[in-house]
C-alpha cells in the first residue's frame, strides 16, 4: 500500500472496490450477501432502546408523581441514556450498511474506510455516554445514602470517583481522537502516517473501566449492610442497588474477548465481536442501574392510583401523596421546621389504626426524593378521627 500515491486514478477506483484484504485460501470474496452480525445487533439495540427507555420513563414519571420538579442527576442520567439510544445505536444502524462484523474480505475497501469511521465516531460517543451515567449513578448513591450536609466515608469517597471517572473517560477520548497522525488514518487505513497502539489503550482502558464498575457496585452495599435495619430489610435494599453487576459482566466480558481474539488481521470481524457486541448491553446496564431503584416508589404509586382511598406506610417511610401534603418551609427535611412537640415514633400498626381506619387529614412536610433509610424523621400532624389532633415523628431509620 506504499504505492499508493502512484496509482493513477483508475488503479486507485480498482483498489478502493477491492476487497479490504486478500481471503484466506479457498475462499472466495463475497461482496453480495456476505456472514455478518447485523441481525444480532438489530436484535441488541431494539430491546436495548426499548428496555432502557421504558425504564426511563418509569424514572421520570415517579420523580414527576414525588417531586413535580427535575434535579441535575436527571438531566446528566438523560443525556447519557439519549447519546446511547439515539447517537451509538444510529451509529451501529449505519454500520450494518456495510455488514456490520462481516470478515475483511468480504468488504470492499470503500466500505471499510466508512465501517471504520463510524467505530470512530460511535466510540467518541460511548465515551461521554459512560461518562455521564457514571456521573449520574455516583449523583444517585450520594442522593440515598449521605445525610444532608454530612462529610461521611461514602461522601468522600463518592466525589473522589466522580473525579476519578471524569478524568479516565476525558483521558479514553482525547486517545481516541489523537491517536493517529493525520487523523483521518484512523479510518483511511492505507493512508501513510502513524498510530500509537490502540489495542494496548483498549485493554488499559478496559481493566480501569471495569474497576470503576466494581467500586460503584460495592460503595452502596458497603452502606446498606451498615445501617440500622434488619436483616429482611438489607437484603430487599440490596438487589435494587446490585444491578451493577450486569455491568460488570458485560465489561468483563467485553475485554476478555478483546484480550483473546488479539492479534488479528480481520479488523472489522474484531470490532464487531469482540468489542461491540459486549458494548450495547453494558451501556443499557448503566442506565437501569440508575432506573431501578425507583421500582419500589412506582409501584407504590401505581397501586396509589388504582386503590386512592388506602394509603400505605412502612418502617422506612411514611407514603403520602405529595397531593395531599402541603408545603411548611422552603427548606428540604434537613432543615429547620420551628418548633413542633416531640412525639413519638409509631409502629406500623398503630400508624395503620391512627391513619387509615379513621377518618383523618394529614398535614406533612414534604420530602425530598432521596433514601428513607438517610433522613431524620418528618413531623405528621394528624387532626380528625379518634381522639384531639397528634403529632408524631414518622420513624424513619438512617445510620450515622
Amino acid at each position: 500500500m506504499d504505492s499508493l500515491t502512484r496509482k493513477t486514478p483508475g488503479e486507485m477506483q480498482a483498489f478502493l472496490e477491492g476487497p479490504s484484504r486478500e481471503p484466506p485460501p479457498g475462499i472466495q470474496s463475497n461482496f453480495v450477501d456476505p456472514d455478518n452480525l447485523n441481525t444480532p445487533f438489530i436484535i441488541l439495540c431494539t430491546i436495548g432502546t426499548v428496555v432502557t427507555g421504558l425504564f426511563m420513563a418509569m424514572r421520570f414519571y415517579t420523580r414527576y408523581m414525588l417531586t413535580r420538579r427535575l434535579i441535575l442527576e436527571d438531566l446528566v442520567l438523560f443525556t447519557g441514556w439519549a447519546l446511547f439510544a439515539f447517537g451509538i445505536n444510529t451509529a451501529l444502524y449505519q454500520a450494518m450498511k456495510y455488514n456490520l462484523g462481516a470478515h475483511m474480505w468480504d468488504i470492499p475497501v470503500q466500505d471499510l474506510v466508512e465501517y471504520l469511521r463510524l467505530f470512530h465516531h460511535g466510540t467518541l460517543l460511548f465515551c461521554v455516554s459512560m461518562l455521564l451515567l457514571r456521573v449520574a449513578i455516583i449523583m444517585q448513591i450520594i442522593r440515598h445514602f449521605v445525610p444532608q450536609g454530612a462529610r461521611d466515608f461514602t461522601y468522600w469517597m463518592a466525589h473522589t470517583l466522580i473525579g476519578l471517572n471524569t478524568l479516565f473517560w476525558l483521558t479514553v477520548t482525547m486517545l481516541e481522537i489523537f491517536s493517529c497522525r493525520p487523523r483521518e488514518k484512523l479510518w483511511k487505513f492505507y493512508a501513510e502516517g502513524t498510530c500509537i497502539d490502540r489495542h494496548a489503550y483498549l485493554i488499559a482502558g478496559g481493566v480501569m473501566n471495569l474497576g470503576s464498575e466494581l467500586l460503584l457496585m460495592i460503595l452502596p452495599q458497603r452502606v446498606i449492610w451498615n445501617l440500622a435495619l434488619s436483616t429482611k430489610q438489607k437484603l430487599e435494599l440490596t438487589p435494587l442497588f446490585l444491578t451493577g453487576t450486569l455491568t460488570c459482566i458485560c465489561s468483563s466480558v467485553r475485554l476478555y474477548q478483546t484480550v483473546i481474539q488479539w492479534p488479528t488481521t480481520d479488523i472489522s470481524y474484531y470490532i464487531a465481536d469482540a468489542i461491540l457486541l459486549w458494548t450495547v448491553p453494558e451501556v443499557a446496564c448503566s442506565v437501569l442501574v440508575s432506573c431501578l431503584p425507583s421500582i419500589p416508589q412506582f409501584v407504590r404509586i401505581i397501586r396509589k392510583q388504582a386503590t386512592s382511598n388506602r394509603r400505605d406506610s412502612t418502617i422506612l417511610e411514611p407514603r403520602l401523596t405529595p397531593s395531599r401534603s402541603k408545603r411548611r418551609t422552603n427548606r428540604s427535611w434537613g432543615g429547620s421546621h420551628g418548633k413542633t412537640s416531640p412525639g413519638a415514633i409509631v409502629s406500623d400498626l398503630e400508624y395503620h389504626e391512627l391513619v387509615m381506619c379513621t377518618e383523618t387529614t394529614i398535614d406533612i412536610v414534604d420530602r425530598e426524593d432521596t433514601g428513607p433509610w438517610v433522613q431524620p424523621p418528618a413531623t405528621i400532624h394528624v387532626t380528625g378521627g379518634r381522639g384531639p389532633t397528634k403529632t408524631f415523628s414518622a420513624p424513619t431509620v438512617f445510620t450515622r
